[in-house]
């Protein structure tokens, strides 16, 4: 039987995932596409100059919605200028939880992650209906390695390259 992840790519455990509990992003911002990154910890700089935190946050191939208590301040589909303001709203606000979970229904499986901080700011990620079972909602850059949420459920991580 053929190996579908590299040998240094591991299971990762759910604790792992910790390390952005209780921190506050000091930069939020929109990527290429609908990608959001939320930057915490100390910044550094990036061979090309631009800045990075210790830990980068990185929603990816993910249907996503910002929420405001009850109310839908942004969504992955948003104008531009929509999801800079709502990413705007994350920065400084402290994350107090992620929930990763897996809903089975009839004719799918959906997985999402949601980040709750506080202020009342919500973050769902929910997997593309289209794609790769190895395609990742998000990404957790950390300064041991990167962490990834699979659409499939699965949880890795991968240690950075020495």
């Amino acid at each position: 039987m053929k190996a579908t992840t590299p040998p240094q790519t591991r299971s990762a455990a759910p604790d792992e995932f910790r390390v952005i509990v209780g921190k506050r992003p000091w930069r939020v911002w929109k990527g290429f596409s609908s990608f959001l990154l939320f930057e915490f910890g100390r910044a550094h700089r990036n061979e090309d100059g631009s800045r990075s935190g210790a830990y980068t946050l990185w929603i990816y191939l993910a249907d996503w919605t910002v929420w405001k208590e009850a109310q839908e301040l942004a969504h992955s589909e948003s104008p531009d200028e929509v999801i800079h303001r709502a990413a705007e709203a994350f920065v400084g606000k402290c994350v107090l939880n992620v929930t990763m979970a897996c809903f089975i229904e009839q004719r799918r499986t959906q997985t999402r992650a949601t980040f709750r901080f506080e202020g009342g700011y919500i973050l769902r990620a929910a997997m593309y209906d289209r794609g790769a079972d190895d395609d990742a909602i998000f990404y957790l850059y950390t300064p041991k390695g990167i962490l990834s949420y699979r659409r499939d459920g699965l949880m890795e991580s991968e240690p950075l390259a020495a």
